[in-house]
């Protein structure tokens, strides 16, 4: 049933001020002013199930769905109420439509009934992020069997909400409830609370105190905080007015700033079943340190380039009987961190600070070695979680290799490129660049995330702030400033590594100008403009007088950078010719970032394009400059060049005379595609690997760098042997005909599948068998798919995958997909496994699947005309916040039909479903989501034993029947 109600009618407010105040004795006040700082009167909504018309039940002008329930069987006032049995599982129901921001809701019913957990009061908002609520707890009971039950909700400033619908219902549809008197009251927002920010409540009791004090003195004396496992005390936290949950805390931070006054940093565990804004441990810490709104406004940053970031905000706190205060709040690093930013859960490594930390202590109490001579050199490597890592084998192999990645970086055994995800690591620096968070370049505070699908390390960005606002590792406007001329401690170097791989370059150069760039700082700044107006009203009411994010400041200092990393004529670059007809001259980069070469000329205008090099930053500060000999015509007399990703072109002129002393140009290997066929068998062409039509057995792998393009002829048919596998960082096109389909297939059942990742193009498969495949398995690189699209789009059409031998026929993650007439047969679990993707899905047919017909999470994806039969576990599975809309699903054999898990919402039209054991099933899986939505638009059930099965925190919406 999908609810509906009239609109909610404007109660008219009048702005009625004080008047006749001229020494008469009576006073006559009209309070009703729409000012939220002045007091509000009340404002109600009543549903007292006396009277209908049209369906609807009607009440002083308003209008409530579902009138057919009305029963003179039981009635807490008047002579009805809204009987919910297994005919009518909806209650009286009222929408409030384009609800006012800045208003408090608060609900109340009336129920009577024989088992009060099958029926619940509800709130749902639209759209469906905005929140859903729900009780079946009374909150009083009165002597004749009567109970309420209430709910109240807050329309705030920052969130937009289209419509609320206020409903009773049924959760056991074998249950019989009567509801009366439902009553909606509308309050504006008194003072503070309008600025819609969540208030805690943290309890904490004598003997907690005292261990927290003892070890604040401790460290206040020691100038230090050091952190211990028996440093956890239980408390209670509440958020609102609801129920408290049973936490352990401790003291958070290094210094002593996290530590002043009664203003304490605080790190919260919850119960591994509890989470609190979907984070299962976070922080709460005194919003100066972290420099308000600078650390907010960075964290938002990193979010819009897709780097990951902990959630980071404000949030009121009382602590025990003290006066609110204002904390930040910014998520621990578990696995709720990456799923949030859409990556699978995986290992996330810190480089150990127990040594600095120690070393610290004892630079205090004597004279003692600099610190940051040895520190990064000597630091363990940890994961967060260290138990939880070591007692699954799979996280445990992620972290050995996470591990064995940046020690190899650490003793420059690794390039960068072959450690770092280089994109977001390039876009990470900048954004901490140009918005000067550079204690987040501390090499103790870096936090890296293993991605398990590309084997590289992402980089979390957070901390970027202190007390003191902006915090300086470098005396250059920016970190990567004439970056290799910084060698005066151990842990600059680390740095240095990573500004000295080109491929690095490649990103940040372009990066660093794009983002310091007035498009991407206005465009920010406008996206994020109503936020931080609130923000700037919840500091200065609580923390900082009158305080307002510097955004002048923010937009001076890209400014300046991005003037700054502008090349210049005859100056960036100096080019030497070591003798009059010579067609080689030496190149060196004097500008602060590198510089691509492109080409030179006899005239400053005519550009030859003959050339792209991409310079290191050669001259660096106290560094003998670098050179790089390339090719030319002898008869140029200009070099030109450009900032990587610009168009702007730039000049120097080619001087006459040789460089002063000649370097060693650095080496840098490429990349080669690695081919088990004959060469008979194929043609390489502008990174395009053709194989040829024809029957081929392949025994070791396919391996394509990125930028090439598989491309398999019509007819072909290869026999992937002895763990072979296709592994592709560029496109695949398979595209066969009817009477000439292709076959990848592993007549030893032991191939490991084909796998494209991060293809520049879109992939295109057409009349093609996949068959027999396994996915790949190396060490701990474990896919899941038969098939595996990473960041990498497709388009199927006529493709069947059989008999796979491991979780996933299909697997896309993070793509956009276009798929028809896809076939699925006698999988050994999963057959479409979707995630983070957006895509469509039509005229398919899956069957004899081990497990899930369709597993979509995160995604976005429309169904038509999709057949299911003989399914393991459920045809369509909806997970992680996915939205499924489906039309004409035929369902036949499967333990669960349709389930919507959370939050996510599945709608389906003409779904036909045969021999299942659960039709619909709607529920939460997962803590730091919500439950499921289905909503069925029409449907038939032949032989489903249970129709629907839903939790507290989960709907299912069915056709309502006529009365």
């Amino acid at each position: 049933m999908i609810l509906k109600g009239n609109n909610l009618k404007k109660i008219q407010i009048p702005y009625t001020w004080l008047f006749g105040f001229l020494g008469i004795i009576g006073l006559i006040y009209f309070i009703n002013s729409r000012d939220r700082n002045k007091q509000h009167p009340q404002e109600s909504i009543v549903c007292n199930a006396e009277n209908t018309l049209d369906k609807q039940f009607v009440n002083s002008g308003n209008k409530f769905s579902n009138s057919a329930t009305q029963s003179s069987e039981e009635s807490y006032s008047g002579n009805y109420s809204s009987k919910l049995d297994s005919k009518h599982q909806y209650g009286m129901s009222y929408v409030i439509e384009s609800p006012t921001p800045g208003t408090r809701y608060h609900v109340k019913i009336k129920r009577k009934s024989n088992n009060s957990v099958h029926s619940a009061l509800a709130i749902n908002m639209d759209p469906i992020s905005a929140g859903y609520k729900q009780s079946s707890t009374p909150t009083h009971i009165d002597k004749n069997g009567w109970e309420t039950l209430e709910l109240e909700f807050i329309i705030d400033d920052l969130t937009h909400v289209n419509k609320v619908s206020i409903f009773p219902y049924l959760i056991n549809d074998k249950s019989v409830a009567y509801f009366d008197d439902l009553t909606i009251t509308i309050n504006p927002l008194t003072p503070y609370r309008d600025l819609n920010h969540t208030q805690l409540h943290l309890y904490l009791d004598h003997k907690a105190l005292n261990k927290l004090n003892n070890k604040r003195n401790k460290a206040l004396s020691e100038g230090l905080l050091v952190s211990a496992d028996d440093d956890w005390v239980k408390a209670k936290l509440t958020e609102d007015d609801n129920y408290g949950v049973d936490v352990k805390l401790r003291l958070k931070g290094d210094w002593t700033d996290h530590l002043r006054g009664d203003y304490w940093s605080y790190r919260i565990k919850m119960p591994s079943d509890k989470t609190w804004n979907r984070m299962q441990t976070f922080s709460l810490q005194d919003p100066s340190t972290r420099s308000y709104l600078d650390e907010w406004i960075y964290h938002m940053a990193l979010d819009k380039v897709d780097v990951i970031t902990p959630r980071y905000g404000f949030v009121r706190l009382i602590q025990n009987d003290k006066k609110p205060v204002l904390y930040a709040y910014e998520e621990h690093f578990e696995k709720q961190i990456a799923e949030y930013r859409e990556r699978r859960e995986g290992v996330i490594i810190k480089l150990s600070d127990e040594y600095l930390w120690s070393q610290r202590m004892l630079n205090r109490q004597e004279e003692h070695p600099d610190v940051f001579e040895t520190s990064v050199t000597n630091s363990d490597i940890l994961p967060f979680g260290v138990k939880k890592t070591l007692n699954n084998p799979k996280l445990k192999e992620q972290f050995i290799h996470a591990q064995d990645l940046l020690n190899a970086f650490k003793e420059r055994k690794a390039t960068a490129a072959e450690v770092f995800d280089m994109k977001l690591l390039a876009k990470y620096f900048a954004i901490t660049d140009i918005f000067d968070g550079g204690h987040a370049f501390v090499w103790h505070n870096m936090r890296f995330y293993y991605n398990a699908i590309t084997r590289k390390l992402e980089p979390i960005g957070f901390d970027g702030f202190t007390e003191n606002g902006a915090f300086k590792v470098y005396n250059n406007l920016f970190f990567g400033e004439f970056k290799s001329g910084i060698a005066n401690n151990n842990w600059s170097a680390f740095y240095n590594y990573i500004y000295k791989d080109p491929k690095f370059n490649e990103y940040y150069v372009p990066a660093l100008n794009k983002y310091s760039g007035d498009l991407f700082i206005n465009e920010l700044l406008q996206e994020k403009a109503e936020e931080v107006t609130k923000y700037e009203k919840l500091i200065s009411n609580y923390t900082a007088a009158n305080y307002s994010l510097d955004k002048s400041k923010i937009r001076k200092r890209a400014r300046l950078i991005n003037r700054n990393i502008q090349p210049r004529d005859e100056i960036s670059i100096k080019a030497y010719r070591d003798s009059k007809n010579s067609a080689t001259i030496d190149v060196s980069n004097y500008h602060p970032i590198p510089i691509e070469i492109i080409g030179s000329s006899n005239d400053k205008e005519a550009i030859k394009h003959d050339a792209i090099i991409t310079l290191i930053n050669s001259n660096a500060r106290n560094q003998p400059p670098q050179y790089t000999t390339i090719d030319v015509d002898a008869s140029h007399r200009f070099i030109h060049y450009r900032l990587a990703g610009s168009d702007d072109v730039f000049y120097s002129t080619i001087r006459k005379w040789r460089h002063p002393e000649n370097l060693i140009s650095r080496y840098e290997p490429n990349q080669k595609p690695v081919i088990p066929f004959q060469e008979k068998d194929y043609s390489l062409t502008d990174n395009q690997l053709v194989i040829k039509s024809g029957k081929y057995i392949i025994d070791s792998p396919l391996i394509l760098p990125k930028g090439y393009t598989l491309i398999l002829s019509e007819g072909t048919e290869i026999d992937l042997r002895n763990k072979s596998y296709m592994l592709i960082y560029g496109a695949l096109r398979s595209i066969g005909h009817a009477e000439s389909p292709i076959t990848i297939a592993s007549s030893d059942q032991s191939a490991q599948g084909v796998t494209i990742i991060q293809a520049d193009k879109k992939s295109v498969l057409a009349y093609t068998t996949i068959e027999n495949l396994n996915t790949l398995e190396e060490n701990e690189w474990q896919l899941t798919g038969a098939i595996t699209f990473y960041e990498s789009d497709v388009d199927m059409v006529n493709v069947t995958i059989r008999h796979n031998h491991c979780e996933d026929a299909l697997n896309i993650i993070r793509s956009k997909f276009n798929i028809s007439k896809l076939n699925i047969n006698h999988t050994f679990a999963d057959g479409f496994d979707s995630d983070f993707c957006k895509g469509s899905l039509t005229d398919s047919y899956f069957h004899h699947t081990g497990n899930d017909a369709v597993d979509y999470s995160g995604s976005v994806v429309d169904i038509s005309n999709l057949r299911l039969e003989n399914i393991g576990d459920k045809g369509i599975s909806a997970g992680e916040q996915a939205t499924i809309k489906a039309n004409n699903v035929y369902i036949d054999g499967a333990v669960i039909g349709i389930a919507s898990k959370d939050l996510s919402s599945v709608t389906v039209t003409d779904l036909d479903m045969h021999n299942c054991i659960q039709g619909l099933a709607a529920y939460r899986k997962k803590p730091e989501f919500g439950g499921g939505i289905i909503n069925v638009i029409s449907y038939t059930a032949t032989n489903v034993e249970r129709l629907t099965q839903n939790d507290d925190e989960s709907r299912i919406f069915l056709p309502q029947k006529e009365n």
